[in-house]
């Protein structure tokens, strides 16, 4: 199964830790006259650290300071509760802001600054709630009707500020998005996911969408693109509704969450317990393995980082580290890493090392390129299923093109059959329609894969789901080629109603562009007119007419040469075509009957409306009901 290996980074020196000599993975401080008497193998741990440039001992060097900055933190966490934090910032609720910074390289702590400007300078002695920007903070306090509101730059005079709010306004998204809780008759609980909008200063709900549930909600968390929210709920289940398909799933967890963090691709989250244990799922809430990076590969479902500790803070937080998923720039040091906050407690840093191939992204394209290379192609497909096309159409063309291509180079069976009809199906039968914009973006390359879907299925006799492609695709080469297969096996019905479906689509194309030549002057029959210039039909004929016998195709072969389309606006032409269709329908008739075909396909007293019953009959076919296409 796919396994995501990590790296566990604890910036703390104290000695209230209980790691195992095996997890190479999991990094703490020490100080520089620790022996490590109790751990036998603590120099070798040692030097393999810092052969990798992970700090093993922080450097106590002016003005950073960073040991005993370390340990002061280490001390005022221990005392003071936190109330606010952010991506390495942390607010006391006696005012003191904590903030760190990290290496690019590693999860290190590079830096740790302790501010005590606001202690005994506020409203109260104790806050209980604050919210630190780079520009402001906000605190408010459990004993005092008060908010204090503190500036760190110079406030700007009132009208140009009001100027400035007035020309953002403009642009700015004006909605709220709120998960309130309501009680149904019976004792049941229901979500509702709202949206508010603000519309002339005035906030009004516009739409609301209950989500039932069997048990009170503990956290949520909607994912990076905000068309997806997930709840935890007490009873250790996930509900994800997914704002764009209208669809809700429900998976249960090995652990009643307590906090969420979505990946900033939106492509897997984390599930984290009061006892700070972790458990991880894609988007299509299928659970991946993972493990601490250690000698030997043991993948499991819960990432057990409590059992590091010998007294277990309690898990109050977890934020990933902010960045573009779309930006092409990378300079070499990105790693993926997710910051743990405990309550009383140390903070740490959880690493994905992904490798440089990928650069450093967990995006759908690696996790889908994982299930694959992992044998997981139902997962893969399923999380296809989850990706949005109108949102993020290039990376869903991406992974379908990968998977479609990985399961045409495999031979045909049940599953992989179901496998492509799921993947194709995720363009052409979609839950919820599609943008035209983003139809017409990727109907042509995605046809091509269909194509040669079809051809796929030819090639293991799998004629009626053929047959049904090719009438979602409409085109007239696939009948024939479907129509001459089934005459090299014996399926004379199938393949007569294949060659009819073929004339009726050149029938349409013909009365298509007749009706479209009616707005052109007539060139007397002899030609069409390109660039100034006069071509003859009977030239381009008998170009025709010239290509060798051994490089036509089939049903080329026994075209007559007057059976080219005519471009001729006049009535003659049309029944011109007619009785060429008459004439090859009559020779492929012959042609049937010198084959050798012990029942001739005059005597099987088709009816007109043969095309329309044998397409419903084997559209009556649940499977493919259930993953079938419709064609744009």
């Amino acid at each position: 199964m796919v396994t995501c290996l990590t790296e566990v980074f604890i910036w703390s020196m104290k000695n209230n830790f209980n790691i195992p000599d095996d997890f190479i993975g999991c990094h703490i401080y020490h100080d520089k006259n620790d022996s490590g008497s109790t751990q036998p193998y603590h120099e070798e741990r040692q030097k393999f650290a810092e052969s990798r440039d992970i700090l093993w001992t922080p450097r106590n060097k002016r003005p950073e300071k960073l040991r005993d900055t370390l340990k002061e933190v280490e001390k005022v966490v221990n005392i003071v509760q936190s109330i606010f934090s952010s991506l390495f910032q942390i607010i006391l609720s006696n005012g003191c802001v904590m903030t760190f910074t990290m290496t690019g390289h590693s999860g290190d702590v590079d830096r740790s600054l302790v501010d005590k400007t606001f202690v005994g300078k506020l409203s109260g002695d104790t806050l209980s709630d604050a919210y630190l920007t780079d520009q402001f903070m906000v605190a408010v306090f459990p004993d005092k009707p008060k908010l204090d509101f503190v500036y760190f730059v110079k406030r700007p005079p009132l009208g140009e500020a009001i100027k400035r709010i007035e020309k953002l306004s403009v642009w700015e998204p004006k909605k709220l998005y709120t998960v309130e809780k309501a009680l149904v008759s019976g004792g049941e609980m229901t979500a509702k996911a709202c949206v508010y909008d603000i519309i002339h200063g005035k906030i009004k709900r516009t739409a609301v969408t209950n989500i039932p549930l069997k048990s009170h909600v503990c956290c949520q968390r909607w994912s990076p693109s905000e068309d997806k929210l997930l709840l935890g709920c007490a009873d250790g289940t996930l509900v994800m509704y997914d704002e764009q398909k209208k669809t809700t799933l429900i998976v249960r967890s090995s652990m009643i969450p307590s906090v969420i963090g979505w990946h900033p691709t939106g492509t897997i989250f984390f599930v984290g317990c009061v006892k700070g244990d972790f458990q991880i799922f894609d988007m299509a809430l299928t659970p991946l393995r993972v493990q601490v990076l250690t000698e030997e590969p043991n993948p499991q479902r819960l990432l057990k980082i409590s059992k590091f500790f010998k007294v277990p803070p309690p898990l109050k937080e977890i934020h990933w580290c902010p960045f573009d998923p779309q930006s092409a720039d990378w300079g070499g040091d990105y790693t993926d890493a997710m910051v743990i906050v405990y309550d009383r407690g140390p903070l740490a840093v959880l690493m994905l090392p992904l490798g440089i191939i990928s650069r450093e992204r967990f995006s759908c394209l690696e996790l889908v390129k994982e299930y694959i290379r992992q044998k997981q192609v139902e997962e893969a497909v399923t999380l296809l299923s989850s990706m949005n096309w109108d949102l993020d159409g290039q990376s869903c063309y991406v992974c379908l093109s990968t998977i479609v291509n990985h399961l045409l180079r495999m031979p045909l069976n049940a599953d992989r059959e179901e496998n492509l009809e799921d993947s194709l199906g995720t363009f052409y039968a979609p839950k919820r329609p599609l943008s035209e914009s983003t139809i017409l973006d990727f109907r042509d390359p995605i046809s091509r894969l269909a194509r040669r879907f079809f051809h796929h299925l030819l090639r293991y006799a799998r004629f009626d789901k053929a047959f049904l492609l090719a009438v979602d695709i409409g085109a007239k080469d696939l009948f024939m080629d479907l129509h001459y297969m089934a005459l090299d096996k014996g399926e004379t019905a199938l393949a007569e109603v294949a060659r009819r479906k073929a004339e009726q689509i050149e029938s349409d194309l013909s009365d298509s562009l007749d009706g479209f030549d009616d707005d052109i002057p007539p060139l007397g029959g002899l030609g069409y007119q390109q660039n100034g210039e006069m071509y003859s039909r009977t030239n381009s004929s008998k170009q025709q007419e010239r290509i060798p016998l051994s490089r036509q195709h089939p049903w080329q072969q026994n075209l007559p040469p007057s059976s080219s389309v005519s471009h001729n606006s006049s009535s003659s032409g049309y029944e011109s075509q007619h009785r060429s269709r008459q004439s090859h329908r009559s020779r492929s008739a012959e042609d049937d009957q010198d084959s050798g075909l012990h029942l001739r396909l005059s005597e099987l007293d088709l009816e007109s409306d043969l095309i329309q019953d044998y397409t419903a009959a084997l559209q009556d076919d649940n499977g493919w009901n259930r993953h079938g296409c419709c064609k744009y």
